[in-house]
């Protein structure tokens, strides 16, 4: 299955901090569009809930080459939703969060992955859209047409009032995590975590000593400072998801993010 992961850089319309900006993709889709314009506030205080700013030291994969070939880590502002904090508990099963045990509603303009099972082909927009449509149309063995889309809840329903052809709905779930090596591996691999099941962890509070290992490093890595071995923690850490979830880079790629990290809420 081909999944494109649309990266959360933002296109600024003024260089200040606190500012207008412009999203350049559907990452937080459809709480905010690719293309719309938001202002955010800087902030030193975030609560849960909150769309936040933040700014990640980006990995290799995700640098353009030097002159030289060579690919250089470089500073990237993104913004996601704030889901928990250090003392907190979190799992996500079958695209539900739950934190500290209690299952959270899921935000009304929230994107999951659908895969939708059609008994001819259908001419929507949204069907055309190759951002949007991760798999077809293909056509499956007994002559029934798939798509898999990222939708709305809102979107599934008016597609499914609109064309008769729809005759199956049904979640897509993405393939575990199978190697330490991909960019997406947050934690061990044998844990067989994705993006729609992950966890449990519990996040580190402020003055906590804890071990980094080579299999756990990337849930910590875009921490400052963090290395291999004993590493206390010095500031708040939170954990951030984007609200189209299945095609977002967010924590559950970068890791945790540190108070140092933040610096604003999406207003």
């Amino acid at each position: 299955m081909r999944i494109t992961l649309l990266l959360l850089f933002f296109t600024a319309i003024c260089s200040c901090k606190g500012g207008v900006y412009r999203a350049p993709s559907d990452s937080m889709a459809e709480t905010i569009r690719e293309g719309e314009t938001f202002y955010i506030r800087s902030a030193n205080q975030f609560n849960r809930n909150d769309i936040v700013a933040f700014n990640y030291y980006g990995d290799d994969y995700m640098a353009a080459p030097d002159d030289n070939g060579h690919f250089q880590k470089q500073w990237e502002k993104r913004f996601c939703r704030l889901i928990a904090v250090s003392g907190d508990s979190l799992q996500i099963r079958n695209d539900t969060v739950y934190l500290n045990g209690r299952a959270l509603a899921f935000p009304p303009g929230a994107k999951l992955m659908y895969k939708i099972y059609a008994s001819s082909f259908i001419d929507d927009e949204m069907m055309a859209l190759e951002e949007n449509n991760q798999l077809g149309p293909a056509q499956s063995l007994d002559n029934q047409i798939i798509y898999q889309l990222a939708l709305s809840r809102d979107q599934l329903a008016a597609l499914q009032k609109k064309y008769s052809e729809i005759i199956q709905v049904e979640h897509a779930y993405p393939e575990p995590i199978i190697s330490l090596d991909t960019m997406y591996a947050t934690l061990n691999p044998a844990l067989h975590w994705n993006n729609s099941n992950y966890g449990s962890i519990r996040i580190p509070a402020a003055g906590e000593t804890i071990e980094v290992t080579t299999l756990n490093y990337k849930l910590y890595q875009a921490i400052p400072g963090i290395k291999i071995g004993l590493n206390k923690i010095k500031e708040q850490l939170y954990f951030v998801l984007g609200d189209n979830r299945h095609m977002c880079m967010d924590s559950r790629y970068i890791g945790l993010l540190a108070h140092s990290n933040m610096y604003g809420i999406v207003k």
